[in-house]
């Protein structure tokens, strides 16, 4: 009992540095995707700008993403997806994870996607960089649609 005690002791004040330093972080990415199912589609480039409050450090963010495709935009189409995400990046690891949810077209016939991103990066003094891997099912009119994106991009914590 007293080891466990003491466990819990250490784990606490190693915390409690972390915990004072919560704060604002903005992210900014651009990512390339491609439709998997029903057929095969590329998406195009596509920006994200990603404001969110950081937790624990930088160990757990909470993100709401605002993305524009570029192949939409050069037509005229004004389409913009609202990623609401939630980021769990160790401090001791190099790559983290990610969950995704998103509203397509929130204004207009609003879609609903889900998934999830596998990452490597790392920061200092608050600048960080970023490469990940996402995988986005969401449903069209009953459909099953599977999106891969990658994307890259930077944050800073302040």
């Amino acid at each position: 009992m007293r080891k466990l005690m003491m466990s819990l002791l250490a784990v606490a004040l190693l915390a409690m540095p972390m915990a004072a330093q919560a704060g604002f972080v903005v992210e900014g990415s651009l990512g390339y995707g491609a439709q998997m199912r029903p057929s095969f589609e590329v998406e195009g480039q596509s920006l994200m700008l990603a404001p969110g409050y950081a937790l624990l450090g930088e160990v757990l963010r909470l993100e709401l993403g605002l993305v524009l495709n570029r192949s939409q935009l050069d037509n005229g189409d004004f389409h913009m997806q609202l990623r609401p995400m939630l980021v769990i990046d160790p401090p001791i690891l190099p790559f983290y994870v990610r969950g995704i949810g998103g509203f397509d077209d929130p204004f207009g016939d609003r879609q609903l996607a889900y998934g999830a991103a596998l990452g490597v990066g790392g920061s200092v003094l608050g600048l960080g960089l970023f490469a990940e891997a996402a995988y986005l099912p969401r449903f069209d009119g009953g459909t099953r649609v599977d999106l891969a994106e990658a994307r890259v991009g930077g944050f800073f914590a302040f």
